[in-house]
């Protein structure tokens, strides 16, 4: 069976997705600091009462939109290690649900992507496509 990449191929994506991962891995770093980061204070006077109320809510927003990205950078740092094993193991670029080859071009603007475009549609349709 002919390899679909070259060893020069591989080591282009190895270093794409090692470098994705170093830039996920600082903003993951910075986003737990802001989720984890306990900002209210009391001090007692009630005529500020109304602005520590919206203070409050402001950062009860803050720190769940921190949280949510929070979670949406480990999910990418997972999804970049499972393409950097998938790399090592003989499997990077194999479409997860045909098995067919994901496209260069595809890989390349998202290298940790596990389906070919026709299955990612399918997948976002619920299972169909127009040309079924």
């Amino acid at each position: 069976m002919k390899k679909r990449f070259t060893h020069k191929d591989l080591i282009t994506f190895h270093k794409l997705l090692v470098e994705r991962r170093r830039k996920a891995a600082s903003t993951f770093a910075h986003f737990s600091k802001d989720a984890f980061n306990n900002v209210s204070r009391r001090d007692g006077d009630l005529s500020a009462l109304p602005s520590e109320l919206a203070d409050a809510s402001s950062q009860a927003f803050d720190q769940a939109l921190a949280l949510d990205l929070l979670a949406n950078g480990a999910d990418t740092i997972g999804m970049i290690d499972a393409a950097l094993h998938r790399i090592k193991h003989g499997k990077f670029g194999e479409c997860a649900s045909c098995g067919r080859p994901i496209p260069k071009a595809r890989l390349k603007a998202l290298p940790f992507a596990t389906l070919c475009v026709r299955c990612r549609q399918r997948e976002e349709c619920g299972g169909f496509s127009d040309d079924e």
